[in-house]
């Protein structure tokens, strides 16, 4: 949930059943995580702002990376090489990431926050269809919101202003 909304809508998004859906707010309510308002009819859930939620974000994400590399393995090589290079501050990648059911591999999007010049060794132009943009991603630029932060979780977040 990266933005507030309500239990229909939550479980339309991801594709699974409202009963479902309301329980899992009901345990993060219990653990301090969401909150909810009422706007008309509906009460809307959006994430606190406390540690507990942020805690909670780094834990998602970490766990969004580990899917990508389930259903894109070829992506392991570069997801290796940007880790361990110590130069690169902060990389997500964007774009096209397909869900479980997509035949699409395509990726459209890697950031990277890191000195251009030292780093352009390791990403070829045309490795899994990847354009390299160096600079921060700027949730307002970028149409998608379909992302995965590959290194620097905490240093996005921090940038963006998502813990805030």
């Amino acid at each position: 949930m990266r933005e507030e909304d309500h239990i229909r809508s939550l479980s339309k998004k991801i594709q699974t059943s409202h009963t479902t859906i309301a329980h899992q707010i009901i345990e993060l309510e219990k653990k301090d995580i969401v909150d909810y308002c009422i706007k008309g009819r509906n009460k809307v859930y959006f994430l606190k702002k406390n540690i507990a939620s942020n805690s909670m974000k780094l834990i998602v994400e970490n766990y969004e990376l580990v899917e990508l590399v389930a259903q894109q393995p070829e992506l392991n090589g570069l997801i290796k090489e940007i880790k361990e290079n110590k130069k690169i501050k902060c990389a997500v990648l964007s774009g096209i990431i397909p869900s479980k059911n997509s035949k699409e591999k395509d990726v459209r999007n890697l950031f990277v926050l890191a000195n251009k010049k030292k780093i352009e060794f390791f990403v070829k132009p045309t490795a899994f269809k990847i354009n390299l943009k160096f600079g921060k991603y700027d949730h307002k630029k970028e149409s998608s919101n379909n992302y995965v932060i590959i290194k620097g979780v905490e240093k996005h977040y921090e940038e963006n202003g998502l813990f805030d």
